[in-house]
C-alpha cells in the first residue's frame, strides 16, 4: 500500500505560474535571480511550491511492462521533498491504445533533450547497457546538470568535471586561449571515449535506437567544443562546425579533429555531486560552479612544447639584451671619465 502521495503538475502549468517562457520551466533559477518586475509576476497567482526545482530521474526500467514493479524505486524517491518529478512512466504517455497517445509520446522524446536537467541518477547493475539510460547520464553530464550520481562512472564523472572547468593559464608563459584549447582537447577527447559506450547500448524498442542517437547528436552539436583549422598563409585558425554526418560517424570511429596548441597543466574543477538522495536533498538539489580564483593544487609539469618554448626564448633575449646595453653603458662612461 502506498502511503506517500506523489503530486503531479503539467509542465504548462508551471510555465503559466513562472510567467515566463516555457524552456526556462527547468532553468533551477531562483526568484531572487529573476528581475524585478518578473519576481512580481512570478508571486502574482502563483502556488507557494510553483519555483520548487524540477528534477529528471535517469533510471532502469526493472521490467519490460512496468519501471518498477515492486515499487523499490519509489520507496527510493519518496526521501525527496520540496521538488517536482520528471520519471518516465508517470511523467510520459503509456496507454497507447488511447486516441492520440502516440502523437503525444512521440513529442515528447522528440522533446527530451529539453527535460534533462537536474539529473537523478538511480544505481543498477545494469544502467551503463541501456541505450536510453547512457545517453541522460552523457547529456546531464555535458550540461553540468547532475545533482545526484549513485553510479559514479570514471569516463563520465570526468566528462563532467571537464565540462564545469572554466580553465584558467596556470603556467609561466601560458596564455588563457591555450587553456580553452586544453579544456577543448579533453572534452573531445572524453566524448570519444564514451560515444561507442553509448553506441553498445541496449533497447527494448529497436525503432528507440535511431531516435536516442538522432537526440544525441542534437545535444553534441549544441555543446560540443568547435573544430579549428589552419590558415597557414592567414596565419589564423577558422572555427569549423561539427556536422550531422561527422557525428553520426562517431559512433563507429572516433571523432576527428585538428589538435590545437595548449597547455597540458590546466586545473580541473570537480564539483561535488552528491551520491544519495539523501545528499542531494541536504544540498537543496544545488549545482555546484567553480569558484572565483579557483587554482590549481597539484599541477602536472608545466609545458615547455610549442609557444612555451617561443615565449621563454623571447623572455631570455630580452633579459640578454637588457644586460648588454647596461655592459655597454658601463664601457661608455669609463671610456668618458678616463677622456
Amino acid at each position: 500500500m502506498v502511503d506517500h502521495l506523489v503530486k503531479l503538475v503539467h509542465a504548462s502549468d508551471v510555465a503559466l505560474w513562472r510567467r515566463i517562457p516555457a524552456y526556462e520551466v527547468h532553468a533551477g533559477k531562483t526568484l531572487a535571480q529573476y528581475k524585478a518586475e518578473q519576481a512580481q509576476q512570478l508571486k502574482h497567482g502563483a502556488p507557494p511550491d510553483a519555483l520548487d526545482p524540477v528534477l529528471f530521474i535517469s533510471h532502469r526500467w526493472l521490467s519490460a511492462a512496468h519501471p518498477d514493479p515492486e515499487g523499490h524505486q519509489l520507496q527510493q524517491l519518496q526521501a525527496l521533498t520540496g521538488c517536482y518529478l520528471i520519471y518516465d512512466y508517470a511523467s510520459f504517455p503509456q496507454d497507447m491504445s488511447r486516441p492520440g497517445a502516440q502523437a503525444e509520446l512521440n513529442r515528447v522524446l522528440e522533446a527530451m533533450n529539453t527535460f534533462i536537467h537536474k539529473v537523478v541518477v538511480l544505481d543498477h547493475p545494469d544502467y551503463m547497457n541501456r541505450g536510453w539510460c547512457v545517453y541522460e547520464y552523457l547529456v546531464g553530464a555535458l550540461t553540468r546538470e547532475t545533482v545526484c550520481d549513485e553510479i559514479r562512472h570514471p569516463a563520465l564523472v570526468r566528462l563532467r568535471n571537464l565540462v564545469s572547468t572554466e580553465p584558467n593559464p596556470p603556467g609561466l608563459g601560458s596564455t588563457y586561449r591555450e587553456a580553452r584549447n586544453a579544456k577543448s582537447q579533453l572534452v573531445l577527447e572524453a566524448v570519444n571515449a564514451l560515444l561507442p559506450v553509448f553506441a553498445k547500448g541496449q533497447y527494448t524498442k529497436a525503432a528507440d535506437r535511431e531516435k536516442v542517437k538522432r537526440l544525441l547528436i542534437d545535444m553534441l552539436l549544441e555543446v560540443l567544443p568547435r573544430k579549428q583549422e589552419y590558415m597557414p598563409y592567414v596565419g589564423e585558425w577558422k572555427t569549423i562546425e561539427w556536422t550531422r554526418e561527422e557525428l553520426a560517424q562517431a559512433f563507429e570511429t572516433e571523432l576527428q579533429w585538428e589538435a590545437l596548441q595548449h597547455d597540458p597543466s590546466i586545473a580541473i574543477f570537480e564539483p561535488r555531486v552528491p551520491n544519495t538522495l539523501a545528499g542531494a536533498l541536504a544540498t537543496g538539489f544545488a549545482i555546484e560552479q567553480q569558484p572565483e580564483g579557483f587554482a590549481p593544487t597539484g599541477l602536472d609539469a608545466v609545458d615547455f612544447g610549442s609557444a612555451g618554448v617561443v615565449v621563454r626564448v623571447i623572455q631570455a633575449l630580452a633579459v640578454a639584451l637588457v644586460l648588454l646595453m647596461l655592459w655597454g653603458l658601463y664601457r661608455l662612461l669609463r671610456w668618458w671619465l678616463g677622456a
